[in-house]
Order: structure tokens, then sequence, then C-alpha cells
């Protein structure tokens, strides 16, 4: 009787064992090359439904515009907290000049107050504001008698790097906005489509057109796909829940073919079977 790559449930393992599953069952491929297997076409067609499907596998949940914009963030929240906290200690200063400095400032700053709690776009604008109301000549006065030049200069800088951050995040989610609209469960029917059409194609060589690189071929898919059938604890697409047999070397189970694997009828994985195999 011919060898034939065994049938199993695909369908039953998760997005990330499909992936490496498909992945390694195309190095398979590679090694005989598609033209030995006679699956040139559906070869290509099976390498891009893998790459599409490792992009939803393996796509980012942390980008790094959204680190930079959390860092930035918070040295803005920290230096309005220390202009405002300084500037309301001073209201009570015996030295008159830093107190009336403290007035005015804490007038002009009123309006902002709480800013540190606001979301990223709000607080970008009422950031702008300080900056222009601080940068006035009777208010930079101020800023000046109490010390805190530097402390609104890196506001400033920490503003506009927030803004960079911003523009980088909007080029960010261009990026993935493709990726997070697509149904993943779809891009692995699609995967697990090619790979049923690649095992027909091979089992139907086997049949009517054996040579040693297809048998060999299957024996490795056969090896590989025991393992996987093991990992689903005999998930199989006969339907069985319990898990292979393991048993010591020499015991009685040694001899067996593949555990929980269905043996496919010829031309096929059984799913609306041709009367005789066609090759292509």
């Amino acid at each position: 009787m011919a060898d034939q790559i065994k049938s199993f449930n695909i369908s039953q393992m998760d997005l990330g064992s499909t992936l490496d599953f498909h992945k390694n069952t195309y190095e398979f491929i590679t090694q005989k090359t598609p033209e030995t297997l006679h699956i040139v076409e559906l070869a290509t067609r099976y390498q891009k439904a893998i790459d599409s499907l490792s992009l939803v596998v393996n796509r980012a949940t942390k980008y790094i515009a959204t680190l930079s914009l959390e860092e930035q963030d918070i040295i803005r929240d920290r230096l309005t907290g220390v202009i405002m906290n300084v500037t309301r200690a001073h209201l009570t200063s015996p030295i008159e000049a830093k107190r009336q400095a403290a007035i005015l400032l804490d007038a002009v700053l009123a309006p902002y107050k709480g800013v540190y709690n606001h979301k990223y776009a709000k607080a970008t604008q009422e950031i702008d504001g300080i900056l222009r109301v601080l940068a006035e000549t009777a208010n930079a006065a101020a800023i000046a008698e109490l010390h805190l030049e530097d402390e609104v200069e890196q506001l400033r800088l920490a503003n506009e790097n927030f803004k960079k951050a911003q523009k980088a995040k909007f080029a960010e989610n261009k990026e993935r906005s493709p990726l997070s609209d697509t149904d993943s469960d779809a891009l692995k029917d699609a995967a697990d489509a090619i790979y049923r059409e690649i095992v027909q194609t091979v089992n139907a060589y086997a049949i009517v057109q054996p040579t040693d690189e297809i048998n060999d071929f299957i024996a490795d898919m056969n090896g590989m796909i025991v393992t996987y059938v093991q990992a689903m604890d005999g998930t199989s697409s006969g339907g069985s829940t319990e898990k292979p047999g393991e048993t010591e070397p020499g015991g009685e189970d040694d001899n067996e073919d593949l555990p929980s694997v269905e043996e496919p009828e010829p031309g096929g994985e059984g799913e609306e079977e041709p009367d005789r195999p066609v090759v292509q």
C-alpha cells in the first residue's frame, strides 16, 4: 500500500501552534523542493499564506512611540507641578518681590490647574497656553524672580518632544491599522486550506507516481504530525479525546501506526474524494 500523509484536525490547533506547524511543513517542502513534490504553485501560495499569518501572530502590542509619549508626558507633568508648587509656596514669602511675583503667576496659571490629570491632547494644548502666557514680558520677569527659567525651558522642550512622539505614533498606527483590521481566523483558515491541497496532491502522487523523495517527505510529515497530535492531547480528525499511548521502549505499542491520526483514502484526506487520484 502506498505511503500517505496522515490526516488530523488541524482546525483545532491554536493560532501560534498552527503557524509553527505550517512553518515546519514548509521547511520540509523546501528540503525536498516543490518541483519534486509536484506542488510548485501550491508552495508559492503556501509561503504567502504563512507570511500573512506570521504578521498577525507576532504583531506588536506595544510601540516605541507609545513609550516615548508616556516618558515625555511624565516629564511635562513633573515640570508643571514644580512651577505651580513653587509659585504657591511663594504666596506667603516674606520677601515682597517674590510674593508679588508669585501672586502674578498664580493668577495667570489658575486656568491650568490640574493640567497633569488631563488626557494627552488636552494637556498639550494647555501646556502651549502656559508657555505662551509665561513668555509675556511681565510674567517672564516673575519667572526670573522665582528662578524658574530652567523649568519653563525644559517644559517647552518636553512639550515639543511630546508632539514629535505623537507624530511618530500617527505613523505607527498607519502601519498597524491593516493588521489590527485583519481577521486572524481567516488567515489561519487560508493557510490550512492550502496545506490540505498539498496533502491531497502529494498523497495522489504517492499512489500513481511514487518516488523516494515523496516517500521521505511523507515520513517526515507523519513524524511531525504525531508530535502535534500529542500536544493537542490526542484530538484528531477521528474525534478521539484520548492522549496517544506513550509506552516505554520495548512495549507492546512500539510498532503501532501513528496514534490518533487517520489513514486517508487514496486521493486526499477523505473530503470530497474523487473517484481516483487527480495528478496536477
